[in-house]
């Protein structure tokens, strides 16, 4: 028999490595932070929020806040976990192709996670280039590359232009995250990916009993790369002194 879904949301821990506990509650697929965890605030916001889903009204944590964005008045605004909340929502929608998401809402995800892990509870705004710089080195504890880690850093700035775009953090907050160099060769211990060398010939040779074991599966290919020739010639038919599908079929036909 399947489990019967709880009617009213429950009262969940959420912890956060070298971070106060956290509470939190679940409501209509979002999570909800409400303060250190079993703390009379915490339980007065669970309540509230309880008694609001139970109404009808809105218990979004984004949209509470849609009337006190970014003010003067002392608010501390959205927290960092909110905003990439609030981003993702965002990226799984944008970069999407085809009605499935792309690969860079992988990449987002990755790079979100150690933000999520130190800072959950800093308010947006309070976000600093020195706490970029832990999220950096976060990175390269990870054994990530030179490469993909100042990728990643760039990812949690474009989260926070976002952000300014949205009116959800001030402006100063981004810019000042624009101080924080990437990484430079020779002076950080994070790994430079190697470079990508041509497959020799030798190889090649080695794999293609492989691959054309058939005529007819011979044929396919050879045509595959004919089409890729064409494409070539199309583009550099002023540079070519001679036909590159003519000679790709050529040598197709002595291989059959």
């Amino acid at each position: 028999m399947p489990r019967q879904k709880n009617a009213i949301p429950s009262y969940l821990l959420y912890k956060v490595a070298g971070r106060e506990a956290q509470a939190r509650v679940r409501i209509d697929g979002k999570d909800i932070l409400l303060g250190p965890y079993g703390s009379e605030e915490s339980r007065i916001k669970y309540g509230t929020l309880i008694s609001q889903a139970a109404g009808g009204l809105s218990v979004d944590p984004l949209a509470n806040r849609v009337t006190n964005r970014v003010t003067d008045s002392g608010d501390t605004g959205l927290l960092v976990a909110e905003l990439l909340l609030a981003f993702k929502r965002h990226a799984d929608v944008y970069y999407s192709k085809d009605g499935k998401k792309t690969a860079e809402v992988d990449c987002l995800n990755s790079a979100m996670r150690p933000v999520r892990e130190l800072f959950a509870m800093l308010p947006a705004k309070d976000f600093s280039p020195l706490n970029l710089k832990a999220v950096q080195q976060k990175y390269v504890a990870a054994g990530w590359s030179r490469g993909f880690v100042n990728a990643s850093a760039n990812r949690i700035r474009r989260i926070w232009k976002w952000g300014v775009s949205e009116g959800l953090v001030p402006v100063a907050t981004w810019q000042a995250l624009q101080s924080v160099s990437g990484l430079k060769i020779g002076h950080t211990v994070a790994p430079d990916r190697k470079r990508r060398e041509a497959v020799s010939d030798e190889r090649l040779e080695a794999v293609r009993p492989h691959l054309l074991l058939k005529r007819g599966q011979r044929r396919d290919i050879h045509l595959d790369l004919f089409d890729l020739l064409r494409a070539l010639e199309r583009q550099f038919s002023s540079e070519l002194p001679f036909s590159l599908a003519k000679c790709m079929m050529a040598w197709s036909d002595n291989q059959a």
